[in-house]
């Protein structure tokens, strides 16, 4: 049996959380984090250096440590998080990593109508990543505050922000008028 590729997309896009303000508040508070963690390993090892006295003591260790590696997953999982959308001959695709490990598939014959939007992702779902708006529907998104609202045939509204919404919409709306 012949190997099957899937089909080339039409369009394709893939963001990423790469934004200050989701760095600026986190990686200090993992660098203080860690410094106090190995100032605390040292000092309760008799290591002597200035302020040593205070660090004395375990009682601090389990939780510190529990923060530091709280931190660390943290970064580590919104720099590796990232949102693919790709428009192919047979549908929509859409993959969210590491929630989804495989692509999600839209059928384009359950879109009655897509719109280009521009939103608020705080005051509208709550913020960015994959949410749910009680009376706005599904949305997964990165950064910034466009993108392709998909309305079905059945069941609640998908919103995928995009850099390039037009484009998005141009490609769908390209398998729209095919079916």
């Amino acid at each position: 049996m012949p190997y099957l590729t899937p089909p080339l997309p039409i369009f394709k896009e893939e963001q990423r959380f790469r934004h200050p303000f989701i760095w600026v508040p986190i990686f200090p508070l993992f660098v203080v984090a860690v410094v106090a963690l190995v100032l605390m390993l040292l000092a309760s090892s008799g290591v002597e250096f200035l302020g040593s006295g205070y660090l004395r003591g375990n009682d601090a260790l389990v939780p510190l440590s529990l923060i530091t590696a709280a931190l660390g997953a943290t970064m580590v999982l919104i720099y590796v998080c990232n949102l693919t959308t790709e428009v192919r001959e047979d549908g929509l695709y859409v993959r969210y990593f590491p929630f989804h490990l495989k692509f999600r598939r839209i059928a384009i014959e359950d879109v009655k109508k897509i719109e280009v939007k521009t939103y608020r992702p705080i005051r509208d779902y709550g913020g960015w990543g994959i949410k749910y708006g009680f009376s706005n529907g599904w949305v997964y998104n990165v950064s910034g505050n466009r993108g392709v609202k998909l309305h079905f045939v059945k069941g609640s509204p998908l919103l995928i922000g995009s850099q390039r919404p037009e484009a998005l919409a141009t490609a769908i709306n390209k398998l729209l008028e095919r079916r």
